[in-house]
C-alpha cells in the first residue's frame, strides 16, 4: 500500500524552522514552537486478533478536544496540496497531492504514559488513504511513533526518524489486514497506548489490534494524521472527540 514516500516538510506557524531538515517525507501543520516531519509506508498482508482491552480511557484526563472551539490551537492551513480546518466541531483533513502525509499538533506538551483516542469518519476517502494517531514526536518534529489504520482494514504501528526510512514495528515489519477494522466504516475510534517502558498500542473501535514494543522514544508531543497513497484528492477525514488519558 504506501510505500517509499517523500513528502515536503512545510511547518506552520513554526519558530524553529531550521531545525527542519527537508529530506522528511511529509507536509506538515503544526502550532507548537518546534518543527514536525515524517514518512509513511507499506502494507502487509496477514490477519490480526485482539482483545477487548481498551487502553489507559479510565486514566486522568491529560487534554481533550471536541473541536467546537477554533481557536483551541490544533494546527490549520490550505494550499493546493492540503486543507486542515475546524469544521462543524471536527478537525477536517484534506490531503490532495498524491502519496502525501499531513500532520496537526495542538501545542509542543510533551506526555509520557499516555493513551490518546479519536474519532475518524473517512468519508469518501480512498481504501488505500490512512490515519490516525502519533506519540512521543521529538523537538526535531520528525523523529516519532504513529498508529495508522485504513478503510480497506489494514493497520500499522511505526517509528519515523529523522533522515532514515519508517519502521514497521508491527509483526513481519510490515503492515497487517485486522479483522478488528471494519471495512469502509462511516468513522472509526481510534486509540493509541504510548508507554514509557516502550509499549506501544492500537485500538480501533474499543478492540485491541496490536501492541509491539519499542524503546527510542519515551515521551513527547502528540497529535493526529491523515494520508494518501497514489491517488490525488482521496483523502478527506474528520476528527472528533480528541482525549488523552494517563496510563498511570
Amino acid at each position: 500500500m504506501k510505500k517509499n514516500l517523500y513528502l515536503i516538510v512545510t511547518a506552520i506557524t513554526c519558530l524553529a524552522l531550521a531545525m527542519m531538515a527537508c529530506n522528511a517525507a511529509t507536509s506538515l501543520i503544526n502550532s507548537g514552537n518546534s518543527g514536525n516531519g515524517g514518512s509513511s509506508g507499506n502494507d502487509g498482508g496477514s490477519n490480526s486478533g485482539g482483545s477487548s482491552n481498551t487502553g489507559g480511557t479510565t486514566g486522568k484526563v491529560l487534554f481533550q478536544d471536541d473541536f467546537s472551539d477554533d481557536t483551541s490551537g490544533w494546527g490549520t492551513a490550505s494550499d493546493a496540496n492540503k486543507s486542515v480546518q475546524y469544521a462543524n466541531n471536527t478537525l477536517e483533513v484534506k490531503v490532495f497531492k498524491a502519496l502525501d502525509m499531513v500532520y496537526s499538533n495542538q501545542s509542543d506538551t510533551n506526555y509520557q504514559d499516555v493513551h490518546i483516542e479519536v474519532t475518524a469518519a473517512p468519508n469518501a476517502s480512498d481504501k488505500d488513504s490512512y490515519f490516525g494517531i502519533l506519540c512521543d514526536q521529538q523537538v526535531t518534529g520528525e523523529a516519532f511513533y504513529y498508529a495508522a489504520v485504513s478503510p480497506g482494514g489494514q493497520y500499522v504501528i511505526a517509528k519515523a526518524a529523522v533522515a532514515k526510512d519508517d519502521v514497521y514495528l508491527t509483526g513481519g515489519g510490515d503492515w497487517k489486514t485486522s479483522k478488528l477494522i471494519p471495512v469502509n466504516a462511516s468513522s472509526y475510534k481510534i486509540g493509541m497506548d504510548c508507554a514509557g517502558d516502550g509499549t506501544l498500542s492500537l485500538y480501533v473501535n474499543g478492540k485491541q489490534v496490536d501492541t509491539v514494543s519499542d524503546t527510542t522514544y519515551t515521551k513527547g508531543h502528540i497529535g493526529l494524521f491523515a494520508a494518501t497513497y497514489k491517488k490525488e484528492n482521496s483523502t478527506d477525514v474528520n476528527f472528533s472527540n480528541y482525549v488523552a488519558t494517563s496510563l498511570k
